[in-house]
């Protein structure tokens, strides 16, 4: 639960980042100019996502602090060295998975139900729907 909780933040915090960073450029009126540009388009599409992502690794830690201090769950029991390397195997998932939801949400040009929706979605394969059942019946 503590692995899909943490993997459902990150999700939902990239979804919102690469989600409205190309609607919000389209916006501003700065898209066509930048998909002009004699620039890779991927990098347009991730530039801003891979700043994010220290940002999305600094939240991953202190989830685990929290979960930590506040409900007495102990990740060093487990494999550390495995949780890790799941998380740098997701890295490209889930920015793909960004990649393919920015470009929904610049064909629908609504990013905010689009959101809503799929981290609805995520929240049930992630595990974070069975958390809160489980809470809410004990």
């Amino acid at each position: 639960m503590v692995v899909g909780s943490a993997l459902w933040m990150w999700l939902n915090v990239t979804l919102w980042d690469v989600g409205f960073q190309l609607r919000a450029e389209q916006m501003r009126g700065t898209l066509e100019s930048n998909w002009l540009c004699p620039v890779w388009r991927i990098a347009i599409m991730l530039g801003s996502s891979l700043t994010k992502l220290g940002t999305s690794l600094m939240l991953l830690a202190c989830t685990v602090i929290e979960f930590k201090l506040f409900f007495g769950v102990d990740l060093v029991k487990g494999n550390v060295e495995l949780l890790l390397l799941i998380f740098l195997l997701v890295i490209p998932s889930i920015y793909g998975l960004g990649l393919a939801f920015a470009s929904l949400v610049f064909w629908v040009r609504e990013a905010n139900a689009m959101v809503f929706m799929v981290r609805g979605v995520f929240m049930i394969f992630c595990g974070s729907a069975i958390r809160w059942r489980c809470c809410r019946s004990g």
